[in-house]
């Protein structure tokens, strides 16, 4: 059998997981902006595979092709067996990322994610200061971080059934784990990919009593994202899901990783925002509903154990 995966970021390990499922099947695969490049090129020995593909696993062909319309040329098969599998975006654990869609130096290269906080509270005109002492309980709880964990699992749970896909004791495992299982709100570890693929072939390309079985394999899968970019998981927000995890931000630099904390990651972002001309507002999901969470200014946290230093009476 031959078997083309196309999808985004977890083409990787569905690739990989197809293999270790079926070792005997040949199967290839491509990220869907590679995929739009070769059917642009006219690359016939990719074109060759995906005209003989007997399988085809990823991304729903129409999604594809509103994003790379050359895609809809792709000469599959008209009986292809289709394992399609919608995108997986989790912001459950990451609810203060969005996608700042505006020519802007990324953070944590190559998509440019910002945190909404730091970005309200530079439209706000505040110092870099006040921006890290709204990283708290409390700024979290009126800006519904705290209920979005929910509402995304509930949202993820419906995406999938759409399809077929049943990721009811996926999720159990995941919440399960102690660790985050995404890195940001578009790249979770490759288990998490395998785990999805293995629920997708589940009673369609293996017997539904093997799923548990072939769950061991997700270890097996080369977890390539987790050498990408990391947003962490808020302290606050994972110890309600007992999820611990470091308030340090991880990004790639060459072939080296540079891990910054809470005042460099945000210092860096008032500069990439301070050189950006046409950043407003409409840009910031939620905006006025981020104005009313932040507040007044935080008043700068004081050290009850530090020493006064209030000068001596006169004697």
């Amino acid at each position: 059998m031959k078997v083309l995966v196309i999808s985004n970021c977890a083409t990787k390990a569905y690739i990989q997981g197809m293999q270790l499922l079926f070792p005997d099947w040949n199967v290839k695969g491509v990220r869907d902006v590679g995929a739009a490049e070769w059917v642009d090129a006219g690359r016939e020995d990719f074109l060759n595979f995906v005209s003989h593909a007997d399988i085809y696993v990823g991304t729903p062909p129409r999604s594809l092709e509103r994003q790379y319309p050359t895609l809809a040329q792709l000469p599959l098969k008209k009986r292809i067996i289709e394992i399609l599998i919608p995108k997986f975006l989790f912001r459950g654990l990451h609810p203060d990322i969005f996608f700042l869609r505006t020519k802007i130096d990324p953070i944590l290269p190559p998509d440019t994610i910002y945190s909404r906080i730091v970005v309200t509270s530079y439209l706000l005109n505040r110092p870099p200061g006040e921006a890290v002492r709204a990283f708290n309980e409390s700024v979290y709880r009126r800006l519904g971080y705290f209920d979005a964990f929910d509402e995304e699992i509930t949202r993820i749970r419906g995406a999938f059934q759409h399809y077929g896909i049943d990721l009811e004791q996926e999720i159990r495992t995941w919440l399960n784990s102690g660790s985050p299982f995404v890195f940001t709100l578009n790249h979770a570890s490759a288990a998490v990919y395998y785990d999805v693929l293995l629920a997708a072939v589940a009673g369609r390309l293996i017997p539904a009593h093997d799923r548990d079985a072939k769950r061991e394999f997700r270890n097996q899968v080369d977890d390539y994202m987790a050498r990408g970019p990391i947003w962490p998981v808020y302290p606050e927000l994972g110890a309600a899901r007992g999820i611990a995890d470091r308030l340090v931000w991880r990004t790639k630099q060459n072939a080296s990783y540079e891990e910054f904390g809470l005042e460099a990651f945000v210092e860096r972002s008032y500069g990439h925002l301070s050189r950006t001309s046409d950043l407003s507002p409409a840009m910031v999901p939620g905006f006025e509903a981020a104005i009313a969470a932040l507040g007044e200014p935080i008043p700068e946290r004081r050290d009850e154990s530090a020493p006064s230093f209030e000068p001596a009476p006169a004697m």
